[in-house]
């Protein structure tokens, strides 16, 4: 039977504290596999204790931040787990955004130093980078160090898009995240074989870790490559047997495309987790669990508070709901739907949702004010000084106690598993001298086709074009904050308040950036690239002109046409090909630059 923390024992445990125990009661398990190696729990643990003897050494303590920049595999396991046990807490930074966010996230959570991997220049970052080898870390004690935190210390601090232009970060400590692992002890698999599939800017990564290591499981790291390309996830999951994955909604929906294709595949799934973005049951996915017997648990919560409320989909998967409500509360959580005026609202009246109670996190770093705004106090709690955090969701409760999503009631947007802020792209657009106003929605929200579009109002003489404007963004926001689209207006429309009346813009069918008139592939190379096209982004036919964001194409998607490139042409071409060059003819002749390049280097080489 699974134990059961008692309450108070939240405020006190720390997550370390777990999975020590774990190592010492099964050393020789697997706890993380990537590619080819794996490490067992009495490995991990003693190379993350050699670490975070390292980090003490630095300074490191309770409220310390360390940024970890390193890529997906085992070191990243390490230095999470090293820092937890340094007592410090760790901020993820994202090796593929722009070099200007990455030195402001380690600037704005007030890190003291970063982890990072060879290539990375010492003064990149503005703060001491650590690189220590295995051989230099073979000279540090093996043995767990002493515990310094409390339930109190700060564990992670995870930067989100901000309204105002300037990312914010969330400063999560180690209680509600030692409420949440209990909880799921209690709900999941003893001992999973779990995919590891967010990134680590996500504060789901974290979560991945933790729930498989406090069960006893073993987590297998799925590469930047597989990530990004689902036949390379479904053989990750048929390789390793996995019984449990946590994927977005877009994840989930393509992998249960490829289930449809090939029924023998996915065999070992059992549990099956959603969360970030609206689940809709499609077709494929009732066939998909169905087929593999899997159950469908659709998570709700936000970085802010982490998970709040969950539903299990089990039994028939033809009697699933096709919008499924996102269950009731969990962890301690505590869940109002209240009216403007902070009251709460009867049964299937909207309203807005607030959570109090365990999940909370402690706010916005160095953002009183954010916090002020967004934490309120909690008139429903018992204890003196509660508090409850404002989620901007709308929901209603429903007659059997569950809750439902409704939508938000801000501009807010969750797309592909990121949470966006359109004011933080608005904000960098009329930064420009050339764009006077900018208003960016999304269109197709909770389905795979979702896109941001941006409506802007050009000034001077000369009108930016959708590469310039995309350029101009890649320089200072990652790649999932990128509009697909951009529409070019004279004005925009208003309201007698004086506001952008967004209901009032010209839908994107009115406005498309260039006629869709089909022209045939020239060559060979343009016809393979057609086909690519056509099958990442579901199209019948594309024509050579075609704009790929116009179609809906994203970040995640462009991974996926970057691998199918290397394994049809042998050519491997940088991510932001596509953003330069985003039609078939342009992507065909940078092929053919690569090729042959690539042939007169290596004739140079003989």
């Amino acid at each position: 039977m699974t134990e059961v923390l008692p309450p108070a024992a939240h405020d006190s445990l720390v997550v370390t504290e777990r999975f020590e125990e774990q190592a010492a009661r099964t050393p020789d398990a697997v706890a993380v596999v990537f590619r080819d190696r794996s490490l067992t729990y009495d490995q991990l643990n003693r190379w993350a204790n050699r670490l975070a003897w390292r980090l003490r050494e630095q300074g490191v303590g309770p409220e310390s931040v360390v940024g970890i920049g390193v890529r997906r595999g085992l070191t990243t396991a390490i230095a999470m787990l090293a820092v937890f046990k340094a007592g410090g807490a760790f901020v993820p930074v994202d090796l593929e955004s722009p070099a200007e966010r990455q030195r402001f996230v380690l600037a704005d959570a007030g890190a003291v130093l970063a982890l990072s991997e060879p290539g990375i220049p010492a003064d990149h970052w503005g703060v001491p980078v650590l690189r220590p080898s295995e051989d230099e870390l073979q000279a540090y004690p093996a043995e767990n160090p002493p515990t310094l935190t409390t339930g109190d210390s700060l564990l992670y601090i995870v930067h989100t898009s901000g309204s105002t232009g300037t990312p914010k970060g969330i400063a999560m400590h180690h209680a509600p995240t030692v409420r949440l692992m209990d909880w799921c002890r209690r709900s999941y698999l003893d001992r999973p074989r779990a995919l590891q599939y967010f990134p680590i800017t996500s504060d789901v990564c974290t979560y991945e870790f933790l729930a498989a290591w406090w069960a006893g499981g073993s987590l297998v790291i799925a590469s930047e490559h597989d990530r990004f390309d689902i036949p390379s996830v479904a053989r990750l999951i048929d390789r390793h047997e996995l019984t449990t994955i946590l994927l977005p909604f877009v994840a989930l929906d393509q992998l249960s495309r490829y289930s449809a294709k090939f029924p023998k595949s996915l065999g070992s799934l059992r549990e099956v987790v959603t969360t970030g973005d609206r689940l809709i049951v499609t077709p494929e996915i009732r066939a998909m669990c169905e087929r593999v017997g899997a159950y469908l648990d659709n998570q709700w919560g936000s970085t802010e508070i982490n998970v709040v409320t969950a539903l299990r989909l089990d039994g028939p998967p033809a009697d699933w709901p096709g919008v499924p409500v996102i269950g009731r509360p969990v962890a301690g959580s505590r869940v109002h739907v209240l009216d403007e005026h902070l009251q709460p609202v009867p049964i299937n009246v909207p309203g807005i949702v607030h959570v109090g109670g365990g999940p909370l996190s402690r706010g916005y770093a160095g953002r009183p004010d954010l916090t002020a705004a967004g934490f309120l106090p909690d008139p429903f709690a018992d204890e003196p000084g509660a508090r409850m955090y404002r989620t901007g969701d709308l929901g209603r409760w429903r007659p059997d106690g569950t809750l439902e999503f409704i939508g938000r009631d801000d501009f807010l947007i969750k797309i592909h598993g990121y949470r966006v802020e359109p004011g933080e792209i608005e904000s960098r657009l009329r930064e420009r001298a050339d764009i006077g106003e900018a208003v960016v929605v999304a269109t197709g929200l909770g389905t795979p086709e979702a896109k941001l579009i941006a409506y802007v109002v050009p000034i001077g003489e000369r009108r930016p074009t959708p590469f310039e404007l995309r350029e101009g963004l890649r320089e200072t926001l990652p790649a999932h904050m990128i509009p697909q689209v951009f529409v070019l207006l004279d004005e925009m429309p208003m309201t007698a308040t004086g506001k952008v009346d967004r209901k009032s813009l010209p839908p994107l069918e009115a406005v498309a950036e260039e006629d869709r008139s089909f022209v045939a592939p020239r060559d060979e190379v343009e016809e393979r690239v057609a086909a690519i096209w056509a099958e990442v982004l579901d199209e019948e036919q594309v024509s050579v002109d075609d704009d790929f964001f116009t179609l809906g194409g994203h970040s995640l998607l462009i991974t996926q046409v970057v691998f199918r490139v290397r394994a049809a042409f042998g050519v491997d071409l940088p991510m932001r090909t596509l953003f330069t060059t985003p039609t078939v003819a342009g992507l065909a002749e940078e092929i053919r630059r690569a090729r042959t390049g690539s042939a007169l280097r290596w004739e140079g080489a003989s």
